[in-house]
């Protein structure tokens, strides 16, 4: 996937990752006969019997060698900077992310063990947004047909059925969210599976965020969401970002969300957050108050910078929770007990706390 992988040295003799997803059906290699990463891996590889790395390291161990190798980073030249008037550059993302795949181009033993790696040890990361809220270079369309070709090409060398990486980070529109585009996106890949899944709403995502409108967010997307998780999935993180004079406000959802909701697998592995007040994970950062051309001087704190508030919420299995010190509260607890989920007000995140008021209007009748 020509998105995922750094392309590799002309003069290397072993392809690199890009040119091996990125051509995969259009490179001449493709009309006559197979790939040629695959041929690669169809050949029989040197024995190595004078490299000490293969001859008194095991392949776990050799694993975990590479693996520290090929960790992804933010490309740090110049030319490949994002612009700082945008919503999609901040802290991890100032620049498209990149893998450095010289290690490939060392040997056939090595690139048996390592061709896949990048892919599978990268950050999935995709906008599930409109055009202008996701980097120039990210098509979501491409990306699905890219990310089908990867995990094909991976289940197939590897006679797998389904390929499993680290985690799958998803940025996203709160309308689009509600619309089940996260959802849909899942369905569309059954045979990837991931651990971690990140569900990122920046400030610009919020419902009606231009006219200052309270902070809200609702769950009845999360069912379908559930249906389409992983069995391997062990955490969910919900993070959410606001200016920062509006941090009481996302305080008050992320409590709410910590006490109301709660995440399962596709096989029913339920997933909780800590619903102790305030126990979500919280960070700022600074940014540009310019975009779309448009300065929002309502929220600088100095001239042309807004300071963003983001809150984290992780869901869990329930013994993390606990053995972590926290606590899950008995009305997520109750909902999980359901087979079905039963949406309702529990479901709607509002401000002020709706379920709250709707307590206190019936216990004053």
């Amino acid at each position: 996937m020509s998105s995922v992988f750094d392309k590799p040295l002309q003069s290397s003799p072993v392809p690199g990752p890009s040119k091996l997803f990125a051509q995969l059906n259009t490179s001449a290699a493709s009309h006559f006969g197979p790939p040629l990463h695959r041929q690669l891996l169809s050949q029989s590889a040197h024995e190595q019997l004078d490299c000490l790395l293969f001859q008194f390291l095991p392949a776990e161990i050799r694993g975990q060698i590479f693996a520290l190798v090929l960790v992804d980073y933010e490309d740090p030249a110049a030319a490949r900077q994002y612009s700082k008037d945008t919503c999609w550059t901040r802290p991890s993302y100032a620049s498209p992310r990149k893998t450095d795949t010289a290690l490939l181009q060392t040997c056939r033993s090595i690139y048996k063990e390592t061709w896949f790696l990048p892919f599978v040890l990268k950050e999935q990361t995709h906008w599930i947004t409109g055009h202008d809220r996701a980097p120039p270079e990210y098509d979501l369309q491409k990306a699905k047909r890219s990310l089908r070709q990867c995990v094909n090409e991976i289940k197939r060398d590897h006679e797998e059925k389904v390929v499993e990486i680290d985690s799958l980070r998803i940025f996203t529109q709160m309308f689009m969210l509600e619309d089940d585009k996260l959802a849909e996106f899942l369905e569309q890949f059954p045979d990837l599976s991931f651990r971690r899944l990140f569900i990122t709403i920046r400030h610009a995502d919020f419902w009606f965020w231009e006219d200052d409108e309270p902070l809200r967010f609702e769950g009845e997307w999360i069912p379908r969401v559930c249906r389409a998780l992983p069995p391997t999935v062990r955490e969910v993180i919900i993070e959410m970002e606001t200016v920062k004079r509006k941090s009481m406000q996302l305080d008050d959802i992320a409590n709410q969300m910590g006490q109301r909701w709660h995440f399962r697998t596709k096989d029913g592995k339920a997933l909780f957050a800590d619903s102790t007040a305030n126990s979500h994970e919280v960070s700022s950062w600074q940014g540009s108050s310019i975009w779309h051309r448009q300065r929002w001087v309502r929220d600088e704190i100095s001239n042309g910078i807004i300071e963003y508030y983001v809150g984290s919420v992780r869901f869990k299995p329930r013994h993390v929770v606990e053995r972590a010190g926290g606590t899950v509260s008995d009305e997520a607890l109750g909902a999980a007990a359901s087979e079905e989920f039963v949406k309702g007000v529990h479901m709607k995140l509002h401000l002020p706390n709706r379920a709250i008021v709707l307590h206190v209007n019936v216990a004053g009748e």
